[in-house]
């Protein structure tokens, strides 16, 4: 069988987790750490915030998007272990880190999204001059996932990289996409109601939240595997295509606890237009937390493909210069979102010693621009990467989110 015929096709076919895939190992034997966080939003910037008296304009709510004010808090961390076996460099007698090995790891990722309608934040800032009757939908959802990794990646045929990823994970916190519904009469009378519920799962009981009990057999009876495919193909010299495909659900993760959030609020104000006084409902008895440890919800990663070209000019020992734009799609458990994502990014290694990063684009409903290094001595490395983010384009150059993240490698 010709593989090289093949081969192609099958960059295209086969797919991991990890976006700078075709990049040469700066170590044989390594252990580290990697820790990043953020948080966005799609209105509110620094110049809002980073003030000693804090004051919102409530007029500024007609400038949101029209699905209404976005926020959103996210991790991703992990420890692992790589190991690479070498490959003797042409012309000479020294060996380096080769595109071959293999890597343990455990980490924690996911992020929680939650939003406010428009039509409220406009009521607020304008009153009900040009809608009488507002209505709209409070949604959350989102997830924290811990995981265990392997990742075994080789080199066949020459041209052809192709990396395997299973995984056990376990979500720590899983909200399937949930809303309330909010609804206001405010043309003849003036009534509010609300109706719906926020489902909120875990492998832990939630009814006391200062009190978690964490244990072992908990996280195991919760666990699900899933599989990342990775693959690049050397084009030319300076050209390899490839794709992943991350999180291909196997066996789903079922989680047994939940916890029920009710929001039935009925609040009517036409006694207060006729000059009577307003019964406010005690929000204990209209918003109630209902739990149950027999749910049984099954839960599967978000399922992410990206198909990426990698233009990249350097030696046999590493490339000074790479460009990398990158277009896919994820899908939410499995389908219940679809969000669109593309980028592009920028590397450039300054012998090996000083790697700077610059990247920018859209990923699952946020807007990222981030830039970094790493500082390689090769003994130890460090990683630093900061950013800007938002759910808005505009906003996303405005300090309406951020993003950090640090790592630490040491090996020989």
């Amino acid at each position: 069988m010709n593989l090289q015929r093949y081969a192609p096709l099958a960059a295209f076919l086969i797919a991991l987790s990890a976006p700078a895939h075709a990049e040469q190992a700066r170590r044989f034997f390594e252990i580290g750490v990697d820790a990043a966080g953020g948080f966005a939003n799609n209105l509110l910037g620094a110049e809002d915030i980073l003030k000693k008296n804090i004051v919102i304009d409530l007029n500024k709510f007609a400038d949101v998007r029209e699905d209404g004010f976005w926020i959103n808090a996210g991790l991703d961390t992990a420890a692992f272990i790589n190991v690479a076996f070498g490959e003797k460099v042409t012309g000479s007698c020294k060996v380096n880190p080769g595109e071959n090995g293999f890597g343990l790891s455990v980490g924690a990722s996911g992020g929680v999204f939650a939003n406010i309608p428009k039509s409220l934040l406009i009521f607020l800032g304008e009153g009900n001059i040009n809608a009488h009757s507002p209505n709209g939908d409070f949604i959350a959802y989102g997830g924290v996932f811990a995981d265990a990794e392997v990742d075994v990646h080789f080199k066949i045929a020459k041209k052809l990289r192709i990396g395997i990823v299973p995984a056990m994970y376990v979500p720590i916190i899983y909200i399937p996409k949930s809303s309330i519904h909010y609804r206001l009469e405010a043309e003849d009378a003036l009534k509010f109601n609300t109706s719906g519920e926020i489902n909120v799962y875990s492998p832990f009981s939630l009814e006391d939240l200062s009190n978690i009990a964490i244990d072992a057999d908990s996280l195991l009876d919760a666990k699900g595997f899933d599989l990342s495919l990775n693959t690049s193909y050397d084009i030319l010299s300076f050209l390899n295509i490839g794709a992943d495909i991350i999180h291909i659900p196997l066996i789903p993760s079922h989680l047994k606890y939940q916890m029920n959030i009710t929001g039935n609020i009925a609040v009517d104000g036409s006694e207060l237009i006729a000059g009577g006084s307003l019964d406010i409902p005690n929000l204990d008895t209209v918003i109630q937390q209902n739990y149950a440890s027999n749910a049984s919800k099954s839960v599967m990663r978000p399922l992410r493909f990206d198909f990426y070209g990698r233009f990249h000019w350097g030696n046999k020992r590493f490339d000074w210069l790479s460009i990398r734009p990158n277009i896919g799609f994820t899908m939410l458990n499995p389908a219940e979102e679809f969000w669109f994502n593309a980028g592009l990014d920028l590397r450039l290694n300054l012998a090996n010693i000083l790697i700077f990063h610059i990247g920018t684009g859209y990923e699952e409903t946020l807007w990222k621009h981030r830039a970094g290094f790493a500082l390689n001595l090769r003994v130890f490395e460090l990683d630093v990467e900061v950013g800007l983010q938002s759910q808005d384009f505009v906003k996303s150059f405005q300090l309406t989110g951020l993003q950090a993240g640090v790592g630490v490698r040491i090996g020989f």
